[in-house]
């Protein structure tokens, strides 16, 4: 780490944190306001500085030698206005009782992730993250809506990554925070039918689920972030690999992708349905195959404090079911071997396992043309249960 900078006014605090950089063999300068020279900045790993002069702009002539560089505010204030945190890269706020592990912890973080990327001037794990925090604000005003993004998405994230013993937690926030970044890509009457939680065409479905694609080339170029890109790129892959045109499954998955299905999946279903977070958990536990069992069980225990559900007896009840063509036999064919108006005989999913086809539906040239396109995509097999005249 280089020097450091301190530029407060407390004189008590100076004199600690002058101790503790010594005892810690960190270089730093003790400057006022009447020594400050742009020029200099370039010296400096991290500034600590007074919230007051930053809010009074005394560093206004200063502002675009300073974006890149970290800094520790001193103050007794508990806001801080928004506006700041987009001029500067402010990553702690202290004040005169602050410790010494305090100090050790934020100057060890910074050291640390500079160490990880080998940069002089850029500490992306805060940089990184303010600039996609803005790029997303950007979007709530592009269009009609936002983007629906909840906070508990990150929350539960970093849980199960934290539990996992990931050690760059960063990175799953980073992720967490640009999982929905390629609905730009989309068209926006479905995006907004998708947020507003109106039923959606599986045509509709299978261009929505393309964000993930557009969000994959949106990050291109951008250095250090590549696993982040990947992650968010395969979000979407059931952990059996069924739906994966690489043929990924299991653990050659991404943790961050895995975590993302699992987390993505709990909250759209409690939103979609308006269910609890357990009702929301018994649904995904119905389609295990679908997520990571390591995953899935760190956010049922933190749900339910059970690490997995016992079954309920089922109760037995005599249902009188009328089935119209029970006594008809049935049998799969390919699309194209199919006539117009024979019935379909089960249910058709896609390879999300959403309903696209009820059983009994009728085939004709539209519904044909449907599924013709879903094969055509290898979003359903060309295989289809009919019933025989």
């Amino acid at each position: 780490m280089k020097k450091l900078l301190i530029n407060i006014e407390n004189k008590n605090l100076v004199k600690i944190l002058s101790s503790i950089l010594e005892e810690n063999s960190y270089e730093f300068d003790v400057i006022d306001n009447n020594n400050f020279s742009k020029s200099e900045f370039s010296k400096y790993t991290l500034i600590i500085v007074d919230l007051d002069y930053l809010e009074n702009n005394i560093y206004l002539d200063f502002i675009s030698g300073l974006d890149n560089i970290p800094l520790i505010i001193n103050t007794n204030s508990n806001s801080i206005k928004v506006e700041l945190f987009k001029k500067y890269q402010i990553i702690s706020i202290i004040n005169e009782f602050v410790t010494k592990d305090e100090i050790l912890n934020i100057l060890k973080k910074v050291s640390d992730t500079k160490e990880l990327l080998n940069s002089n001037n850029l500490i992306f794990e805060f940089t990184l993250k303010k600039l996609f925090r803005i790029l997303i604000e950007i979007n709530s005003h592009l269009y009609s809506k936002n983007y629906n993004f909840n906070p508990k998405h990150r929350y539960y994230c970093k849980l199960i990554a934290s539990k996992l013993e990931y050690q760059r937690l960063y990175e799953i926030d980073i992720a967490s925070l640009l999982s929905n970044i390629g609905y730009v890509g989309i068209n926006q009457n479905i995006v907004q039918k998708v947020i507003n939680n109106e039923e959606i065409t599986p045509l509709e479905n299978t261009q929505f689920i393309k964000h993930t694609e557009v969000a994959f080339k949106l990050l291109s170029g951008i250095e250090n972030i590549e696993s982040i890109r990947q992650s968010i790129k395969y979000q979407n892959l059931w952990f059996d690999g069924r739906n994966s045109e690489d043929k990924l499954k299991g653990n050659s998955i991404p943790l961050i992708s895995r975590i993302l299905l699992v987390v993505n999946d709990f909250i759209s279903l409690q939103v979609k349905n308006s269910i609890s977070e357990k009702e929301a958990l018994r649904l995904m536990f119905k389609s295990q195959n679908k997520y990571c069992p390591n995953c899935f069980a760190i956010l049922l225990k933190e749900i339910t404090g059970k690490r997995q559900f016992i079954k309920k007896p089922q109760e037995t009840k005599l249902k009188v079911v009328i089935d119209p063509y029970e006594d008809k036999k049935s049998l799969y064919y390919k699309l194209e071997e199919i006539k117009d108006d024979m019935i379909i005989a089960e249910d058709v999913f896609d390879d999300l396992n959403n309903k696209i086809v009820k059983k009994g539906t009728m085939l004709n040239v539209y519904t044909k043309h449907f599924l013709s396109k879903m094969i055509e995509n290898k979003s359903v097999k060309n295989s289809i249960k009919v019933y025989l005249d």
